[in-house]
């Protein structure tokens, strides 16, 4: 199936070469299964290829490839890769201006990222002024809790909720 191009068909090819599931692991032939499904519209082809090039990059640092095909990933619903988008804005604004991380946590907060788009958002919705962002804040870190977030649980446990 995946020789005949079927997408989902490539993205488990990749998956298999990139953990060495029954081959020899490979992971730049890995990145070139994920390449071909993510190009016939598979996002978790989209979403393993991104991460891929992010992994194979330096450390800190997006490549461009990889945020091309997480936003693609993201468009298509994929709320991990609407995680990794936010989790790149805190690195590229180092802090100083949350407003896209933000953005990013609160679409991927609508999907299943078992707490960590809530514990995300809590962090940069506890730095601001707002009432609201405050309540806000302690209403998310409440939903990573019940995902056994840890961090989420320890800052509960820090601010006394």
């Amino acid at each position: 199936s995946a020789t005949l191009g079927n997408s989902l068909a490539c993205n488990h090819v990749g998956f298999m070469l990139d953990k060495g599931l029954g081959v020899k692991r490979n992971k730049a032939l890995a990145r070139r299964w994920y390449a071909a499904g993510a190009k016939r519209g598979d996002p978790v082809a989209m979403y393993n290829l991104a991460r891929s090039i992010q992994l194979k990059g330096r450390k800190g640092i997006l490549p461009s490839k990889a945020r091309f095909w997480y936003t693609k990933a993201a468009k298509s619903g994929m709320s991990d890769a609407m995680l990794e988008l936010g989790l790149a804005e805190l690195v590229r604004s180092k802090g100083n201006s949350a407003h896209r991380a933000r953005e990013w946590f609160e679409k991927a907060s609508s999907g299943v990222t078992f707490g960590e788009a809530e514990y995300q958002l809590a962090i940069i919705q506890l730095k601001s002024k707002s009432d609201k962002d405050r309540k806000a804040a302690f209403a998310n870190l409440k939903v990573a809790q019940s995902f056994d977030h840890g961090k989420a649980i320890r800052l509960l446990r820090k601010l006394n909720v």
